[in-house]
């Protein structure tokens, strides 16, 4: 895959959107994490550029198509990790992740949880969801702590 290619697909599987929080406005990025690990890259590099200008900020992975693999949970957590300064910053306000099932992926919300544990993580600060239940997350990102 080209450069400009793969920069092109981090464009339209990153979506940026605003939401109200205690009469501030804060930006949504939403990831969708079943692209190639190349293209994971460039979508959380052009999160990590964009957030710079932030306040403050919400993280939504959408890790609905992420396949539950052994091999594929260890490359996504190997990219995660190299990305901790901007999953862990102070500035980012909660984490939402976007799940199909919690029995179709309950390796990938262990996998989540581990990273979370490892970095000292509150669960007050992140949260999983179906795809049903997409306005419950929208109810819980704008929630007070």
């Amino acid at each position: 895959m080209a450069i400009r290619d793969a920069f092109a697909s981090a464009e339209e599987s990153v979506t940026r959107y605003p939401i109200a929080y205690q009469k501030e406005k804060i930006y949504v990025y939403e990831l969708k994490l079943s692209n190639a690990e190349e293209v994971l890259r460039q979508c959380l590099a052009l999160v990590q550029r964009d957030a710079t200008r932030q306040k403050r900020f919400v993280l939504v992975f959408n890790a609905k198509h992420v396949k539950s693999t052994t091999v594929g949970l260890m490359k996504l957590k190997k990219i995660l990790d190299d990305y901790k300064d901007l999953l862990f910053s102070d500035r980012l306000l909660k984490f939402a992740i976007i799940v199909k099932s919690f029995i179709l992926h309950r390796r990938v919300i262990g996998m989540f949880d581990d990273i979370f544990d490892e970095a000292g993580v509150s669960r007050s600060k992140y949260n999983y969801f179906t795809m049903k239940d997409k306005d419950k997350m929208l109810q819980w990102l704008v929630a007070d702590k």
